[in-house]
């Protein structure tokens, strides 16, 4: 399934719908043929940067931006280079008509499509370089055509199938790049015959075969590069013969062979070889030594065999990577010699030459290897003896040494704590003697520290404590002694492991053990420890293990201990410890193992929590232990007490219902009493602010808010009203403050005032308005009426304020406001243009302002606009909207607005209209910039701000500005440490032209004619463009420190496309600390620690300059768009631990470099479009615990070197490419938990070590060829039952037999999933099945099991699935099952089950499949839930069943006689008590509806329409508004309710249209339907959805309950209606005009956006899940708009992730319209509803019925292109 968002589904059907303006192509010749191709392939591409906009009539095409034309008269193009411009699009074949095209450049975009055939009409080309784009389908072979062409380079892009021939007849090319793509087949070999080819880069492809021997005939040929293909057999010796040759990479390939002895004769010129992951065997020659070139020699991972010979002439060798063969004698002789030669070396960096064969004794001279000298490794080969040599402080670069699992011995050489950048020491497992240098920690960079497993003696170095970096210290297994340093205690980064377990330590734990706060992972076990365990390891909060077993502590568990919750592991044992086991040891779920063995515990053992396990605990050699499980073996507790006779059977029951009444009706009671003084008491303390919505605060909470309206908290005041300051209460005891705006009711327009800013306020929201919080209309003290609204305070005061200080107020306060910058002034302007867009364009129904002015724009702390004061809003009515865009809308409301700026129409008596307020702005804009009032003194005789500014445009600008604006840049300028004259003058410049641009805005803006007004939208995207340039001359200063830092953000911001905004604030008002997503550390320097943007729809790409962030500990940029690759440079984070890049769009590799990021924790990146291999080099992130890569398209075999990553935690790679087996190296992890390798390539056995391993919780290897294609075999292993952590287990689809072991059914976390469905399992299901009482999902279905179904399945009530169909099961169904009351799912077809059906599967609401056919059920079936419901429940072949509903086609009951008989005493008592029970809540009940009815008296004149908020109204309101529900008004039916057309009161005598939907609320989900449908559409806004106006929840005349919703009226109806007209109206009204295909498309992108909106805007996504034609209403405008939202579900954010993710509510949809995947798995996934919205596409556009066929007569082109995009959306 493809899964394609909304919003590239949107952009396409805008695509579409702009081909209808295309003009067709004239005939023309010379230049006029090649402007009409360029114009042509203008219209293909897209160009978010402009790089095209001069592609225009204004200048002659060969002035157009990249392209260049000839000198000769005709002026015919003959270049076009495009690169680096990030067009996407398709190229056009009109390019084929450019004939004098030599160069075609278009590399490093987004451009897609696939190469189109016409080029290869362009004889002249020369170049044709379209790498790094996303570029599908075939290379056209008439590419052979262009027998000029040299170059062609299309690498980087999504090109398949083979290579063409015919490309073998370009005879004069000389470059064929074609990398990272998907070609497959054999290269071919006619490509020897081109004798001109010097390089051939063909890496990371599909190749198989083998490497053509052609190809080494070719005398030019520089570089060959097949490496990461499919390539086999013998790699042609002739290669090795061809002294052209300089590259040879053939890496990752199944190729076989040997290098040739004289390679260093033949390849004189050879720099770089490279053949690692091959089969190739035999030796290296000794003549390499003469390839004096060699740069790069690469041979890892190979059979090679052997010495190494000398390397003493390779002087400019940089990496020597011969690991994992079977070089050396094994012990024979001494193989290190080539060690030696490499001191001539002088660019040497790395030496990788571990896991061989070699012996013999390390040779001191790599101590004297060249300065550049970074890594060296010889890990995992043990016949290595020797010491470490002295005078390795002369590699002032050395970063890290491996000699792990060598026989080194010596001791350690105190020059390792002289290496400046030392950060790695991994020389574990050897024969290390002595002491522990002293100076070991003056490498402050040390990161980790590996010492483990030798003999190292004396006291730890207390110099630790200097590596403040150090994440690791492991000084396990070694004779080390005195105490523990208290200094290595204060290491803050220490997060991972300190293990200094096995030595023969003394002393106490130092309490400063508790400042370890991160660290996961704490051994001191098999020491001589004494004293008691310090209480200060309560506050290591983040421990997992802490192993203290083999010491001699005393004293209790220390009580601090209940803060660890996240432990794991818990050794206590072997100890002197005493006192009573703690018991909140028991609420500890995530112990795996607890061992309190062989200490002094006494007292009572529980048998709660983890000591319910006698697997998890271990509690032997306490012998004053007792009690506990029998499992345990202690002795049973001695002090119990006694039991005496107890009472009958029946006072039992009777004293248990009593109870029971009593204490309801006592509940009930109290509900009723207290619910009547609630609503006369006043909480003063109560938060205003509690739960999901803002309670309405009362007179008196405002007067203690603002200090009784003191005047000392006012802060302006106008003819409406007056505006304090105040503090007030919100959750959790904190405070906040507000403003408050108390209306002044003597003024007549107060109160509409107060109505019109809450009726826009509570429809709004955006960033760039003032939020209003709560609003209070009551009645103060005195009795008199009292309105307010209570606004977010806003801490910089007005904008009036700071352009027009007043100079009393700095007199008094002795304080005086900064001026406003040139960009701080241009951002308000941004920010208020960008608000007002929203309210014209995107809020639903426009908005208008009407009273734009500065003391209405208010400033936050970040200096950020907000326009407030919408008391003379008003909203355009919907007939307006059909008025052109250029006309006047209006309202007969009269002047709005301050003099000066209300529009000059106004004041002639012209009406309300959006243009109005683009006026204001463009007034606004005049004043903010030249500092003058338009009501200044100065503005007279027809002379004002807007004539003003237009006369000084043409060349006095500049003149007119704020002088302080001016006098700002200058100051910039002049201060600017770096900056010369012509720097100076260039700012200047470009500031000087950002004023002009801005002025002329507000000239345009504030137009007499309001048809001749910018609109708002044009406004604000200039004056961003103005913005951005002024950014980018800002004066650069010097460049370090956190200077480097903010430059390098504003790189990426440059790199990155944000339609959010989220970057908005990445300018120069604030420090960059205080930017969105930016966090600095708490140092004097300030610098980035963490960068996080996720969720932001940002696109574009990661600029490498990212890798200046040296201080950088977390990089999170998931859920977006971004493209692009990862940047190598990030390699150069050394402190980064997080890395995450999930959900975007990147492609590429993993950079190998990114193993320098040692302190890496979290690699996340995963749903890109990542390729090729896992770089082994990531095996030495030794910090690394999750690596998620699922979701790409990675290759190859994964490594098993991850084997050896004892921190690793989780591997998540389904979905990608991998093959090969499974590494068995993974299982050694013992803190491996999650293994998700699904959806891959892998073959072969799974390691059955994996099934031992006691940390692992999730194993998840679906859809691969693993024993010869998932068919496994044989029986269950029972060893499952140690995986106590295990979640979910399927196991289906395969070949098992045998019995299910009973160990698995006591795995006590398996919750998710127990899957053993097809296969050929055998014998009873066990009783055990009880145990997985947290079990979601049972399906044991198409086996063989036998016997009855297990009554302990009734145990495991939070069942939802429970599938046993296929096997043979008798007997009944157990009674038990009652208890399952949340299943969804119940198939238990083809059984062979008996007797009747029970009743209590009526009762199971949310069943959505019950399935009991092909059984032996006798007896009458109930018609009664479930079984009213044919879809739902399926009884086939039960021959014996009768009765039921009509759709299942069973045969009537006989009549049978009544059964007579007696009921039992108890059941008497029972239902009589009962009986009173329901009497006495059924009298209270009445009482309490009675008195709701008393309290909301039925005003038939009120109009449910007023005040601030949307009243609920009556029932008798709307019988009245719809003529009593008269079928005249009905407008349809469905299950869930009706729909009528009601007329209704708003506002004075006016009425409106409205749609009622009355819910049928016999129908088992039409409450959930109105929940649903009112939790939805209270939180979302957008003009194409549906408004809800009300909803009304009450009884009706006859006492039932009532529901229903209010919508606005949809004059057009249902686009079902239009689409498939019914008889009757066709023939009563006549049929309705066709739809056009552009109103078809129109009403698609409707749709189209709405979806957007809810997906990815609307905070919180939300799926409509019924999308279909009838749930789309037209208005009077044609404008579509979805309704019915009672099946909608708001998607949680952990599903953003996870495309898996489901839901239990079952299958949601109509028939036609649902997507498939939501039978199988009730999955709210957005592809789903996609799914809908294309199926309605295709109905729309070819009169498809989604079940039926109808007749597709639209135009073709159109046609086309929308049902393959359909396609690719179901």
């Amino acid at each position: 399934m493809v899964d394609i968002s909304s919003a590239p589904l949107l952009a396409l059907l805008l695509f579409l719908l702009s081909q209808t303006h295309i003009l067709p192509a004239t005939s023309a010749g010379g230049n006029e043929t090649d402007i009409l191709s360029l114009l042509q392939l203008k219209s293909t591409l897209i160009d978010p940067l402009g790089a095209l906009s001069s592609w225009n009539q204004t200048l002659h095409f060969c002035q157009w931006q990249g392209v260049t034309c000839n000198n000769e008269t005709e002026q015919r193009v003959t270049q076009i280079d495009l690169k680096l411009n990030r067009l996407s699009g398709s190229i056009s074949p009109h390019i084929g008509n450019l004939s004098f095209l030599t160069h075609l450049i278009l590399n490093n975009n987004t451009i897609s499509g696939e190469i189109p055939p016409e080029i290869g009409r362009l004889t002249r080309l020369q170049q044709l370089v379209l790498v790094q784009n996303s570029i599908s389908g075939t290379i056209p072979p008439n590419l052979s055509a262009c027998s000029n062409l040299t170059m062609l380079r299309v690498g980087n892009n999504g090109l398949s199938g083979e290579i063409p021939t015919q490309l073998c007849n370009l005879m004069n090319l000389q470059l064929l790049s074609i990398h990272f793509n998907n070609f497959t087949g054999n290269f071919p070999s006619c490509f020897g015959n081109v004798s001109s080819l010097q390089a051939i880069s063909a890496a990371r492809n599909q190749f198989v075969g083998g490497i053509p021997e052609s190809l080494a005939r070719l005398s030019n040929l520089n570089v060959i590069s097949f490496g990461a293909n499919r390539f086999s057999g013998q790699f042609p010796l002739q290669f090795f013969n061809s002294s052209s040759i300089q590259i040879i990479s053939i890496i990752e390939n199944q190729l076989t062979g040997a290098l040739p002895l004289g390679l260093g004769f033949t390849l004189p010129n050879l720099v770089h070889l490279n053949v690692a992951y091959n089969n190739f065997t035999g030796r290296i020659p000794e003549s390499i030594s003469n390839a004096t070139n060699l740069q790069v020699l690469e041979l890892g991972y190979n059979n090679f065999h052997g010495g190494v010979p000398s390397l003493a002439k390779l002087n400019r060798i940089q990496l020597l990577g011969l690991i994992s063969n079977n070089l050396g004698s094994g012990g024979e002789g001494d193989d290190l010699f080539f060690l030696h030669t490499l001191t001539n070396s002088t660019m040497l960096q790395v030496v990788n030459v571990g896991m061989n064969n070699f012996s013999g004794v390390l040779p001191h001279s790599i101590s004297n290897y060249s300065a550049t000298f970074v890594r060296l490794s010889l890990r995992l080969t043990p016949m290595i003896t020797g010491t470490i040599p002295a005078g390795l402080d002369r590699l002032v670069n050395l970063e890290q040494l491996d000699f792990n699992g060598n026989s080194l011995s010596g001791n350690l050489p105190v020059e390792l704590g002289r290496i400046p950048k030392f950060m790695t020491l991994q020389v574990q497992n050897n024969n290390l003697s002595g002491t522990i240098p002293s100076n070991i920690g003056n490498s402050t960079k040390l990161l980790t520290v590996w010492l483990q497993g030798n003999q190292l003696e004396g006291e730890i170095p207390s110099s630790f404590g200097q590596s403040k970096d150090m994440t690791l210290l492991n000084l396990a297994d070694n004779n080390l002694s005195g105490g523990i340093p208290p200094e290595i205690l204060d290491l803050q980064e220490l997060s991972f492991v300190l293990d200094l377990s096995g030595n023969r330590l003394s002393g106490r734990i130092p309490e400063e053990v508790g400042n370890l706060v991160n660290l996961g992972q704490l051994d001191l076990s098999n020491n001589m420890l004494s004293g008691s365990i310090p209480s200060s390891i309560g506050g290591c909060v983040r421990l997992e293990t802490i192993n203290l077993t083999g010491n001699l502590f005393q004293g209790s568990i220390p009580s601090s201990f209940r803060a660890l919750r996240g432990l794991e592991v818990l050794d206590l044992s072997r100890n002197n410890l005493s006192g009573t086991l703690p018991d909140f040891l028991q609420e500890f779920t995530s112990l795996v193992t607890l061992n309190l063995s062989y200490n002094n515990f006494q007292g009572a053992l529980s048998m709660q929590g983890v000591f319910g396990n006698s697997t998890t605990t271990l509690v032997m050699g306490n012998n004053e232990l007792c009690g506990g499980m029998p499992e345990f073996g202690l002795p049973k507790c001695s002090v119990e007490s006694s039991k005496k006779g107890g009472l009958s059977t029946v006072v039992k029951i009777i004293i248990s219902v009593v109870s029971c009444l009593l204490g309801l009706a006592a509940l009930l009671s109290f509900l009723y009493f207290w619910f009547l003084r609630k609503k006369t008491k006043d909480p003063e303390a109560a938060s205003l602010f509690t739960g999901n919505t803002l309670l309405g605060p009362t007179y008196n909470n405002l007067l203690h808010a603002t200090d009784g309206f003191s005047s000392a908290n006012l802060l302006g005041a106008g003819s409406y009203g007056s505006v304090y300051k105040g503090i007030i209460a919100i959750e959790d005891n904190n405070k906040m403050f507000v403003a408050v705006k108390v209306l002044n009711l003597q003024h007549s327009r107060a109160v509409k005032s107060f109505v019109a800013e809450c009726e826009v306020l509570k429809n709004i929201r955006h960033r760039n308005l003032v939020k209003l919080l709560t609003v209070c209309s009551g009645i103060d003290f005195q009795g008199n009426d009292f309105k307010a609204l209570v606004y977010d305070f806003m801490v910089n005061g007005s904008l009036e304020e700071w352009l027009h200080p007043r100079l009393p107020d700095e007199q008094a306060t002795g304080k005086t406001k900064v001026e406003l910058s040139l960009l701080q002034r241009l951002n308000i302007a941004i920010d208020v243009g960008t608000a007002l867009d929203y309210l014209h364009n995107e809020s639903g129904v426009p908005v208008v302002h009407c009273d734009l002015k500065p003391s209405n724009i208010l400033l936050d702390v970040n200096m950020v606009g907000h326009i407030g004061d919408f008391g003379l809003a008003k909203f355009l009515p919907q007939v307006e909207l059909n008025t052109p865009a250029n006309s006047m809308t209006s309202s007969s409301i009269g002047v709005r607005g301050t003099v000066g700026y209300s529009a000059p129409e106004y004041g002639m008596g012209s009406e309300v209209s959006t243009h109005g307020d683009v006026y204001s702005y463009g007034i606004l804009l005049l004043e903010m910039f030249t500092g003058r009032r338009p009501t200044d003194e100065a503005f007279k005789d027809g002379l004002n701000l807007h004539n003003f500014s237009a006369a000084a445009l043409a060349d006095k600008a500049t003149e007119i500005v704020d002088p302080t604006v001016l006098l700002e840049r200058q100051d910039d300028s002049s201060s600017s440490r770096s900056s010369d004259d012509h720097s100076k003058n260039e700012t200047q410049k470009v500031s000087t032209e950002a004023v002009v641009s801005i002025i002329q805005v507000g000239v345009e803006c504030s137009n007499e004619m309001p048809r001749e007004r910018m609109s708002i939208s044009d406004a604000a995207t200039k004056l961003t463009a103005v913005r951005d340039k002024l950014i980018h001359i800002q004066p650069a200063t010097a460049a370090g420190g956190n200077e480097t830092d903010r430059l390098a953000l504003l790189q990426l911001k440059s790199a990155l496309i944000d339609p959010l905004g989220a970057l908005s604030s990445w300018n120069q008002t604030l420090h960059f600390c205080q930017w969105q997503g930016v966090t600095c550390n708490n140092e004097t320097e300030q610098r980035v620690t963490q960068l996080n943007l996720e969720l932001n729809q940002l696109s574009g790409s990661i600029s490498p300059h990212v890798g200046n962030l040296s201080f950088l500990t977390h990089l999170v940029l998931n859920n977006n768009t971004i493209s692009g690759e990862i940047p190598p440079e990030i390699g150069r984070l050394r402190r980064l631990q997080d890395l995450v890049l999930a959900q975007n769009s990147i492609s590429g590799t993993i950079p190998a470099n990114l193993s320098a990021c040692s302190n890496l924790t979290m690699l996340r990146v995963g749903y890109n479009g990542l390729t090729g291999e896992i770089p082994i080099e990531l095996c030495n992130l030794m910090n690394l615990q999750l690596l998620s890569i699922h979701f790409n398209n990675l290759t190859g075999k994964f490594p098993p070197c991850f084997g050896n990553l004892s921190s690793l935690q989780a591997i998540s790679a389904p979905r990608n490419e991998f093959f090969g087996g499974i590494p068995e190296s993974l299982a050694w992890s013992r803190s491996l938990r999650i293994v998700s390798f699904g959806a891959n390539r892998f073959s072969g056995p799974f390691p059955l070590q994996f099934f031992n391993s006691s940390s692992i919780q999730a194993i998840s290897v679906m859809d691969n060829k693993l024993t010869e294609g998932n068919h496994l075999e044989g029986e269950i292993p029972p060893s499952f039952g140690k995986c106590q952590d295990l979640s979910a287990l399927s196991l289906g689809e395969n070949e098992l037999s045998g019995e299910i072991p009973v160990e698995i059914l006591n795995l006590p976390a398996l919750g998710l999933v127990f899957n053993l469905s097809w296969n050929r399992l055998s014998g009873r299901i066990p009783d055990e099945v009880g145990n997985l009482v947290n079990l979601g999902e049972l399906d044991l279905s198409n086996n063989m099991l036998s016997g009855s179904i297990p009554s302990n399945l009734g145990k495991c009530v939070r069942l939802e699935t429970l599938n046993l169909m296929g096997n043979l099961l008798q007997g009944p169904v157990p009674s038990s099952l009652r208890e399952l009351k949340g299943l969804e799912i119940l198939d238990l077809s083809r059984n062979n089950l008996s007797g009747e059906v029970p009743d209590f599967l009526q009762e199971f609401t949310s069943l959505v499949t019950l399935n009991l056919s092909y059984n032996h059920f006798q007896g009458p079936l109930s018609t009664q839930g479930v079984f009213r419901n044919a879809t739902k429940a399926l009884v086939m072949g039960n021959n014996e069943l009768c009765g039921g509903m009509p759709e299942f086609g069973l045969p009537k009951c006989s009549v049978e006689s009544s059964r007579k008989g007696g009921l039992s005493t108890i059941v008497k008592i029972i239902i009589s008590v009962v009986s009173c029970l329901l009497g006495l809540i059924a009298l209270l009940s009445f009482l309490y509806f009675r008195f709701l009815r008393k309290k909301t008296k039925d005003p038939e004149a009120a109009s449910p329409f007023t005040g601030n908020t949307l009243l609920g109204t009556t029932y008798h309101n709307l019988l009245q508004a719809t003529d009593e529900f008269s079928s005249a008004n009905l407008l349809g039916a469905g299950s869930y309710g009706s729909v009528y057309k009601g007329l209704i009161a708003i506002d004075d005598n006016n009425k409106m249209f409205v749609a009622v939907k009355v819910l049928n609320l016999q129908h088992a989900r039409a409450f959930k339907s109105f929940v649903a449908e009112c939790e939805v559409l209270k939180n979302i806004r957008h003009r194409n959805l549906v408004k809800l106006l009300t909803v009304c929840s009450g009884i009706d005349f006859q006492g039932n309950d009532f529901k229903a919703l209010v919508y606005e009226f949809m004059v057009n109806g249902s686009l079902e209606e239009w689409l498939h007209p019914g008889l009757l109206e066709e023939h009563e009204t006549g049929r309705r005009e066709e739809l056009s295909v552009l109103q078809r498309l129109n009403i698609a992108i409707d749709v189209g956006t709405a979806l957007d909106y809810l997906h990815n805007d609307s905070g919180v996504p939300v799926v409509h899940c019924d999308l279909k034609p009838s749930n789309i209403l037209l208005d009077v405008n044609m404008v579509g708009h979805i309704c019915d939202f009672g099946l909608a579900k708001f998607l949680p954010q952990v599903a953003l992730s996870s495309p898996a993710t489901s839901s239990s509510v079952g299958v949601r949809g109509t028939v036609g319209y649902s997507a498939p995947g939501k039978k199988a798995f009730a999955s709210f996934r957005f592809f789903l509803i996609l799914y809908l919205f294309t199926t309605c596409l295709i109905w729309n556009y070819g009169n498809l019925q989604s079940t039926g066929w109808g007749v597709m007569y639209r135009p073709v082109e159109m046609c086309t292109a929308t049902v393959f995009c359909c396609w690719r959306c179901s």
